[in-house]
C-alpha cells in the first residue's frame, strides 16, 4: 500500500524525508556494544550546541549478549534569545539486532511510537521528538515532484547543486549559498565539469517556469 508519499501529491502536506534530522541506527554502534555506558553525540551539524543530545546504554539485550536493548535520548529546547530552557525530553528507544550473513550483527531501532524495526528515526522541521516516516507521515521528494516538470527539474538542479558543494549543501530558497564551494583537494576539471552540470540544470528549471508561466497567461486569455 502506498504511503504519504505515493500518488495525489496535491493532499501531501507533511515535510519529506529531507527535510528532517535523520537519526541513523548505524551510528549508535559504540553504545549498542556498551551496555551502561554513556555519553553524546551530534544529531544535526557537528560543533552546534543546539544539536548535541545525551546518550544513555541501558540494560543488555535478551537476542544478542553483550549489547543494550534500549538507548535513552535525553536533550532540551531553549529559548533563543534568553537561552532559558523551555522544555525537556528524556525517553528511551528499544534497540534490535538481526545477524548478518558474514558475521557480526546489525543494529535496528524500535520506533518509540510504534515499535516497528527501522534503520532510522527522524526529527520533523518544529518537531521535537525522534520517531519513524511511518509515524511521521513523511514523504519523499521524488514521490511528490512526479508529474510536475517544474518540481522535477528543481529537484534535479538541487542535487547537482548538493554534488558539486564541498558539505553537499542544497541551495537555500532564500538565494544562500549563492554557488557551490569547491572541496580542498578536488581537481578543477572535476569542480568545472559538476558547476557546468549545475549551470546545466538550473537552465533547464528556469526554462520549465518560464513555460508554466507562458501556460498560465495562454488559459487566462483563453
Amino acid at each position: 500500500m502506498g504511503g504519504i508519499g505515493s500518488g495525489r501529491r496535491e493532499y501531501a502536506d507533511t515535510p519529506t524525508v529531507s527535510q528532517c534530522v535523520p537519526f541513523c541506527s548505524d551510528n549508535v554502534s559504540e553504545f549498542a556494544e556498551s551496555p551502561g555506558s554513556d555519553g553524546a553525540m551530534w544529531w544535526g551539524d557537528r560543533g552546534d550546541p543546539d544539536m548535541l543530545m545525551a546518550i544513555k546504554a541501558e540494560g543488555e539485550s535478551i537476542i544478542v549478549e553483550g549489547r543494550a536493548d534500549v538507548l535513552r535520548l535525553i536533550y532540551h529546547t531553549e529559548d533563543t534569545d534568553t537561552g532559558d530552557v523551555i522544555e525537556k525530553f528524556d525517553y528511551a528507544v528499544p534497540l534490535d539486532y538481526t545477524e548478518c550473513y558474514f558475521g557480526g550483527y546489525r543494529t535496528w531501532f524500535r520506533c518509540p511510537d510504534c515499535s516497528e524495526r527501522v534503520g532510522k528515526l527522524y526529527l520533523p522541521p518544529g518537531g521535537y521528538r525522534f520517531s519513524c516516516r511511518e509515524c511521521l507521515e513523511l514523504g519523499y521528494e521524488t514521490s511528490r515532484t512526479s508529474g510536475d516538470e517544474v518540481k522535477q527539474a528543481e529537484l534535479r538542479y538541487r542535487r547537482a547543486f548538493r554534488k558539486a558543494d564541498k558539505d553537499n549543501r542544497r541551495p537555500h530558497p532564500n538565494g544562500k549559498p549563492m554557488l557551490p564551494d569547491r572541496a580542498k583537494g578536488q581537481h578543477h576539471e572535476t569542480f568545472d565539469r559538476l558547476m557546468a552540470e549545475v549551470r546545466a540544470a538550473r537552465h533547464r528549471w528556469d526554462e520549465k517556469r518560464r513555460e508554466k508561466e507562458r501556460d498560465l497567461l495562454r488559459k487566462m486569455r483563453d
